[in-house]
């Protein structure tokens, strides 16, 4: 009887109905209340990774230190554990803020230089642009990219 009962309840259009609703309904509120997180703005808030010297850490920053310990293209290093990443990527963090907060920072021209003077980057002695935009497109970077990941270093070396 109660088999009978519950087989002509899973049959039945209108509950299935209802709960496409109450589903949808769910799926209505989480993009409406997400979209209210974001002021407006394209990207979510970021409430960072955690703290380091009562400032917050942002995600993509951290994303981004982990991404250099790791490496670019075929030479990513996948055979470290993520703890030993994480790790390392907060002793960065923590580096790199000290130097912010002591005013110790790569400008923008020694990230050029470093590039122009990087072997890896020349042909007969001089520096190639077509070279240079062949290895970062080999390796899956943007020049944006790869000139932060440049100024962090030579802003480490500095401290």
């Amino acid at each position: 009887m109660v088999i009978l009962q519950f087989n002509k309840l899973i049959r039945n259009k209108w509950l299935w109905g209802v709960f496409a609703i109450i589903v949808g309904g769910a799926f209505a509120f989480d993009f409406l209340v997400d979209d209210l997180l974001r002021d407006g703005k394209r990207e979510a808030k970021d409430s960072g990774v955690g703290t380091l010297g009562g400032e917050t850490v942002s995600s993509a920053e951290f994303h981004a230190i982990t991404e250099d310990i790791r490496g670019f293209g075929q030479n990513r290093d996948w055979r470290r554990s993520s703890a030993e990443v994480n790790r390392e990527a907060w002793e960065t963090s923590a580096l790199l803020e000290v130097a912010r907060r002591n005013g110790i920072v790569a400008t923008d021209s020694e990230v050029a230089q470093a590039i122009r003077t990087d072997r890896s980057f020349q042909q007969n002695g001089q520096f190639s642009f077509a070279l240079y935009q062949g290895l970062l497109r080999e390796n899956s970077l943007s020049p944006e990219r790869f000139e932060e990941f440049i100024k962090r270093r030579l802003t480490m070396m500095k401290v």
